[in-house]
């Protein structure tokens, strides 16, 4: 190592030079774009992962809602309502009960319990 280079530039920059085998200067405006980008990376990853967690919930709201408005004969659904808020659900299961008394079958594969009880007639435990 070039421990004499650290008297100038500092232990971080020396160290990350020799790593990298290039001269990078850790100070000035490589450094404030380091910073923000290892303090605000927690931060990004946290809101992402929110985003990418909630996303497949909606898609699954609006393909339900759409296989409840094309009054289908026979719906296979599982999991239709898992990971949605409660007015969500609530509005989804009222639409079903309507289907259901419109004379559609509805085959429901649910862990929730209240879901069964709500939607179905019978229940077949697997």
């Amino acid at each position: 190592m070039r421990w004499w280079c650290w008297r100038w530039q500092g232990w971080l920059t020396g160290f990350a030079n020799d790593w990298l085998g290039a001269s990078w200067n850790l100070y000035g405006t490589n450094g404030i774009v380091l910073a923000h980008v290892f303090f605000n990376a927690p931060l990004a990853a946290r809101i992402l992962l929110q985003a990418i967690e909630s996303a497949p919930a909606a898609y699954c709201a609006i393909a339900l809602l759409r296989t409840i408005l094309r009054q289908q004969p026979m719906m296979l659904l599982d999991e239709p309502l898992t990971g949605l808020d409660n007015a969500t659900r609530d509005l989804l299961r009222q639409l079903l009960l309507e289907q259901k008394a419109l004379g559609s079958l509805i085959v429901l594969a649910s862990h929730d319990e209240e879901d069964r009880r709500i939607l179905a007639d019978s229940v077949c435990r697997l």
